[in-house]
């Protein structure tokens, strides 16, 4: 699977987790910059897991995460253009 076949994929269940793009329009731009950031602090806190290839899949989800959270931004932008 390439990468941006898991940042579809991640999309997807964030879609079906939170209602899609009526819920993603609701939000703005600061909403979106918390939602990063929440990621982007388990990128810092994964490093305090037992093992090198712990910390590096739990970076590497929360970066997947991340990625698709901007994707997400992005739509509802261009949905409002």
């Amino acid at each position: 699977m390439s990468i941006y076949d898991e940042i579809a994929q991640e999309r997807k269940r964030q879609d079906e987790m939170w209602g899609g793009p009526a819920h993603d329009d609701l939000h703005d731009y600061y909403d979106w910059q918390k939602f990063r950031e929440k990621y982007e602090g388990e990128i810092v806190n994964a490093g305090v897991q037992a093992t090198m290839e712990k910390i590096r899949l739990s970076r590497r989800e929360a970066l997947i995460k991340i990625a698709a959270l901007a994707v997400a931004q992005i739509e509802s932008i261009d949905r409002s253009a």
